[in-house]
């Protein structure tokens, strides 16, 4: 994610991503593999206790897109959102 420029579309394979997530530029996220029904397979990140994804992009010509993916929280009681935009 970090290596991808700016505009880039990011394959995600499915798994567990026990990460959080800085997005700085446009790039669009999007799982890579399907599962045995054919659907988009599972892609779960979770970050415990902090936001899980964040996004900060310079000004509104910049997109983020996210497709496909589970974004969860496994802390009890969240201090913070799942999910930062600024």
């Amino acid at each position: 994610l970090k290596a991808a420029p700016s505009g880039a579309t990011v394959l995600v394979r499915p798994g567990q991503y026990r990460e959080a997530i800085r997005l700085t530029r446009s790039v669009i996220l999007r799982t890579d593999g399907v599962d045995e029904k054919g659907e988009a397979a599972s892609i779960v990140w979770e970050e415990p206790g902090r936001p899980t994804v964040y996004v900060a992009v310079p000004d509104s010509d910049y997109c983020v897109e996210i497709h496909g993916l589970t974004i969860r929280n496994t802390a009890p009681r969240l201090p913070q959102p799942l999910l930062t935009v600024t």
